[in-house]
C-alpha cells in the first residue's frame, strides 16, 4: 500500500536544499485565508487538496504565491476522518454512519461501506483493505475487504481510541487516550505495545523506520519501528494537533495555540514559528521557505516563512525583486518594479505591455504595447484611432469630433455631422445644429421624422416634410394636404390624385347592400360633403353636397327619400297613396279629393291649422258638409281605430322586447328584407316602423359621428333606429277620443311631410326627414298646455282638443 506517508517521502528532494531549510526565516505573513477544512495535502507539485466537514473536496494551486481554486467534489456526508492515497488517486472520507471512498480524479464513489458505529478514524494496510476505528460500541479497528467486513480486528482499548495509523509493512497501530500505544500485525492480532507516555496520542507519522508521536501535553517522541526503542522531546505545553516531516529526519510539530517547532534528528528544538488558530500541516516547499497551515473555529489561514536575501522585509518567496530592496513586487511580470519612484520603476504595474509615459498622461511610450500613446509628448492627446493626425480626445478643442472617420475630424453645430463637405455624410445645414436624415442631413426636423423642415433654400418640392410638426407624415404627392404614409395620421386614400374627402360608403361583406362608413382622406369629393365620390352610392349622389346614399336609384337620396328602399315611393304623398290600408290621418287627408280641395280654398296660414281630422270634424260633417254621412264616417273611423290600437299594443310590445335585446349590441344596423305576400306597410306605418319590410341600408359606424353633412338631430334619430309609440291621451280627452286612423294631421301646403307616425328612413346614419309632424302641431294656446298634457300628446291631439273647445 502507498498513502499519505509516501506522499511526503517525495519530499526527500529538500534534501538538496538542506542548508536553505536550515537557514532563518522570516514571517511572510497570511498568503492565503479561507473556509474551514479537516485535512491539508500537499501534493508535490504546487497542487494542494483540502477536504472540509461537509465532504467538499477541493483541488487548489498555487500560482504567483496566491491559492486558486481548481476542481470541486462534493462527497455530501459530514466527515469525521480523512485519509488520502496520493499514489492511487482515492480519499477516504469516515462518517457517522460507514465510510466512502471517491476518486479525486473522476469524483466517481469506489467503496461505500455501511457502519452501526461512527467511524472515527481510517487507514488503508498493504493489501489495499481499509481499517475503520469504531469509539462507539467496539472501541477497537475493524478491517473491511472489497465486500464487507474480513473478520480481522484488532484489541478492543477501553479507554477509546484517540489516533490510529497502518505502518508500511501491514502492521496497525491504534493509539488511546490512556497514553499507550498498540502493535497489531496484519491480521489484528496484538504483538506489542508502549506505554507510559504521559498523555493521550494526537498524531502518529511514520519516517522510514522511525515512528513519531505527538501527545496531548506538547511532548514528542521518536520510535525505532524495529527494536520500539525510543527518545522524547517536549515541544510545548500545548496539545501536539500536527507531525510534518521536514525530509531531514525531523519533523515540524504543530500545536493548538499556533506554535509550530522544529525539531531535527536529534531531537533538537532548531527553530519556532507562530501562525493563528491550531495548526494541522506544515508544507516544506522547493526553495526551503514554509507554509503554516491552521485551523479556526471558522477558517483556514496559511502563513508563509522565506529567507529574505535583499534585506527589504519581504521574503525572497514574495519579494519579485529579491536582490533589490528598491524593488519588492511586479504585478505585471514586464520586469520593472511596481514603484515607479525608484530605480527601474513601472509607470504601468499592472500592464505587462508598458511602463514608461513621457508625458504622464497616463498611455505608455511603447507603441507595440497596450493603449500605446500615438502622440508621447502631448499630455492632451495619446489616441488617434482613423489615422487623419488629430488626436481622439474631445475635451481637447483641437480633438477629433470623429475619431472613426478619417474624412472627418469638425463639427462646429455638434449635430453629429462633419463639416468638410468632402468628407463622408457631410453636414447639409453646418451652422444649424438638426438632425435630418433623409432629405438632407443634419438640418432641423421639428417632427423627428428625419425629413427636414422647409426654408427659403429647400422646399417641400425638393424633398423637405411636407408636415413638418406631423412625424408620421412628410410626402404629400397630390398636394391635397393628406399624408402619402398609409400608416401615418390621416393617410391620402389617393395619393396621386388631390381630393378633400374623409369618409368612404364600403359594403359590409356579411351583408346584402348594407353599408358602412370607414375613413378614407385625400380622394375627390365634387360636392363636399366629406364622402369620396367613388364610394357615393347612386347616381348624381357625388354631386349632391347633401345626400351619398341612394339605394333604390330613384334619384333621391336617403335623407330625403320617404322609403330609400323602394323606387316608387320619394315622399309620404306617393307613399299614402300606394299603401291604401294605411289610415292614418295623414293619408287619409292625402287620399281625400274633397279635403285636397278645400285646403286649396284657404291661405297658408288656415292650411297650416286645418288638419284632416279638424276638416273631418268641423267642415266636412258639419253644415253644408255636401250630403256626406260623417255619422257613418265616424263609426268607420271608430272602428278602424280600436282595431289600430289592438294592432299597436301587440307591436309595441314585440317592439320593446326587441329594443331590450338589441341595446348591448356593440354596433347598430339596420338590414332589410324584400316585400313578402303577407307584409302589411299599413302595419308598418302605424307602429312607426314604415319601410322595414324592404331590403338595403347603412350600417352605422360609431367612428363616423362626425359626418361634416349630418346635423346633431339626424345623428340623434339615426341612433333610435325607430320612434317610440304615442302616449296615450289624458283623462280629460278620453269621451272624444277619435279612432286611430285620424291621429295626426297632414300640414296644409303643397308639399306636406311625414309625421311622426310616418316610416324612418331605410340607413341608420339620416333617419329624421325634413318637415316633421311637429311642424303640423297646432300652436299651443296662451294659457298653456292642457292640465296632465305632454307636447308629444300635443302634438298628436291638440287640433281636437281645440275642436271640442270651438263646439263648446
Amino acid at each position: 500500500m502507498v498513502h499519505t506517508r509516501t506522499l511526503l517521502a517525495g519530499l526527500v528532494l529538500l534534501l538538496l536544499m538542506s542548508s536553505a531549510s536550515s537557514a532563518a526565516l522570516i514571517d511572510g505573513g497570511e498568503v492565503h485565508n479561507d473556509s474551514r477544512v479537516l485535512a491539508w495535502y500537499d501534493l508535490g507539485d504546487g497542487g494542494v487538496l483540502t477536504v472540509d466537514a461537509g465532504g467538499a473536496i477541493v483541488e487548489h494551486l498555487w500560482n504567483l504565491g496566491l491559492l486558486q481554486k481548481v476542481n470541486q467534489i462534493d462527497a455530501n456526508v459530514s466527515v469525521n476522518a480523512v485519509r488520502f492515497d496520493a499514489a492511487a488517486g482515492l480519499i477516504a472520507l469516515g462518517h457517522d454512519d460507514g465510510a466512502v471512498v471517491l476518486s479525486v480524479t473522476s469524483g466517481e464513489v469506489v467503496r461505500d461501506i455501511q457502519t452501526v458505529d461512527p467511524v472515527e478514524h481510517l487507514d488503508w494496510d498493504d493489501g489495499g483493505d481499509l481499517w475503520l476505528v469504531h469509539n462507539g460500541g467496539v472501541r477497537q479497528a475493524v478491517e473491511y475487504g472489497p465486500t464487507g467486513p474480513s473478520g480481522a480486528r484488532t484489541t478492543v482499548m477501553s479507554g477509546g481510541v484517540a489516533t490510529f495509523l497502518v505502518l508500511d509493512d501491514g502492521r496497525i497501530l491504534t493509539a488511546g487516550f490512556d497514553g499507550t500505544v498498540l502493535i497489531h500485525a496484519d491480521d489484528g492480532t496484538q504483538e506489542d505495545q508502549l506505554s507510559g507516555l504521559g498523555a493521550a496520542v494526537k498524531s502518529l507519522v511514520e519516517d522510514g523506520l522511525d515512528l513519531w508521536i505527538g501527545l496531548s501535553n506538547g511532548g514528542v517522541h521518536r520510535f525505532s519501528t524495529v527494536t520500539w526503542q525510543g527518545l522524547s522531546v517536549s515541544s510545548s505545553t500545548t496539545p501536539v494537533t500536527s507531525l510534518s516531516l521536514d525530509g531531514d529526519s525531523g519533523v515540524f510539530v504543530g500545536h493548538q495555540n499556533g506554535q509550530v517547532k522544529h525539531v531535527d534528528a536529534s531531537l533538537s528544538i532548531v527553530q519556532s514559528f507562530q501562525a493563528t488558530g491550531s495548526v494541522i500541516a506544515v508544507t516544506v516547499n522547493e526553495d526551503g521557505s514554509l507554509h503554516l497551515i491552521s485551523t479556526t473555529s471558522s477558517s483556514t489561514r496559511v502563513r508563509l516563512f522565506d529567507v529574505d536575501s535583499d534585506g527589504d522585509g519581504i521574503a525572497d518567496a514574495q519579494d519579485a525583486f529579491p536582490t533589490n530592496a528598491d524593488q519588492t513586487s511586479d504585478r505585471d511580470g514586464d520586469g520593472y518594479g511596481d514603484n515607479a519612484d525608484a530605480a527601474d520603476g513601472d509607470a504601468f504595474p499592472d500592464d505587462p505591455t508598458q511602463w514608461a509615459d513621457r508625458d504622464g498622461d497616463g498611455y505608455g511610450d511603447d507603441l507595440e504595447g497596450t493603449m500605446p500613446d500615438a502622440f508621447p509628448d502631448d499630455a492632451n492627446q495619446w489616441v488617434d484611432a482613423d489615422g487623419d493626425g488629430v488626436g481622439d480626445n474631445t475635451e481637447d478643442p483641437d480633438g477629433d469630433v470623429f475619431p472613426e472617420d478619417p474624412t472627418q475630424w469638425a463639427d462646429d453645430d455638434r449635430d453629429g455631422y462633419g463639416d468638410n463637405p468632402a468628407g463622408y455624410r457631410p453636414d447639409d445645414c453646418p451652422g444649424s445644429n438638426g438632425f435630418s436624415t433623409n432629405d438632407r442631413l443634419g438640418c432641423t426636423d421639428r417632427d423627428l421624422d428625419g425629413w427636414s423642415d422647409p426654408d427659403d433654400g429647400w422646399t417641400v418640392t425638393d424633398g423637405a416634410d411636407a408636415f413638418p410638426n406631423e412625424r408620421t407624415q412628410w410626402a404629400d404627392s397630390d398636394g391635397d394636404g393628406y399624408g402619402d404614409a398609409q400608416d401615418g395620421v390621416r393617410p391620402d386614400a389617393c395619393p396621386t390624385v388631390p381630393g378633400a374627402s374623409i369618409q368612404a360608403l364600403v359594403p359590409v361583406i356579411e351583408e346584402v347592400t348594407t353599408y358602412a362608413a370607414e375613413a378614407m382622406f385625400g380622394c375627390p369629393d365634387e360636392d363636399g360633403d366629406g364622402w369620396a365620390d367613388a364610394s357615393e352610392v347612386g347616381d348624381g349622389m357625388a354631386q349632391d353636397p347633401n345626400e351619398h346614399l341612394d339605394q333604390d336609384g330613384d334619384g333621391v337620396g336617403q335623407r330625403s327619400d320617404y322609403n330609400d328602399s323602394n323606387a316608387l315611393v320619394r315622399t309620404v304623398e306617393d307613399h299614402c297613396r300606394l299603401a291604401f290600408n294605411d289610415v292614418r290621418d295623414i293619408c287619409l287627408g292625402i287620399r281625400s279629393v274633397e279635403y285636397q280641395d278645400y285646403l286649396s280654398t284657404l291661405n297658408e296660414s288656415e292650411r297650416s291649422r286645418m288638419t284632416f281630422s279638424y276638416w273631418n270634424a268641423t267642415v266636412a260633417n258639419g253644415p253644408g258638409a255636401g250630403g256626406v254621412d260623417m255619422n257613418l264616417v265616424k263609426q268607420v273611423a271608430m272602428l278602424a281605430g280600436l282595431v289600430f290600437v289592438a294592432m299597436t299594443a301587440a307591436i309595441l310590445t314585440v317592439s320593446a322586447a326587441s329594443r331590450r335585446r338589441s341595446s348591448t349590441a356593440a354596433e347598430t344596423q339596420k338590414s332589410f328584407v324584400g316585400f313578402g305576400d303577407s307584409d302589411s306597410i299599413s302595419e308598418e306605418a302605424l307602429t312607426g316602423h314604415a319601410g322595414l319590410s324592404a331590403r338595403g341600408g347603412v350600417e352605422d359606424d360609431a367612428l363616423w359621428g362626425d359626418d361634416p353633412m349630418e346635423s346633431e338631430e339626424d345623428a340623434m334619430n339615426a341612433s333610435e333606429g325607430q320612434i317610440e309609440p304615442s302616449p296615450a291621451q289624458p283623462d280629460s280627452m278620453e269621451p272624444e277620443q277619435p279612432p286611430e286612423a285620424e291621429r295626426g294631421a297632414l300640414a296644409m301646403d303643397n308639399d306636406p311631410s311625414p309625421v311622426t307616425d310616418a316610416p324612418p328612413t331605410t340607413t341608420t346614419d339620416v333617419s329624421v326627414q325634413e318637415g316633421n309632424e311637429r311642424a303640423s302641431a297646432p300652436p299651443v294656446p296662451e294659457s298653456g298646455l292642457p292640465e296632465g298634457w305632454t307636447m308629444e300628446q300635443w302634438e298628436h291631439y291638440g287640433h281636437q282638443w281645440l275642436a271640442k273647445q270651438a263646439e263648446n
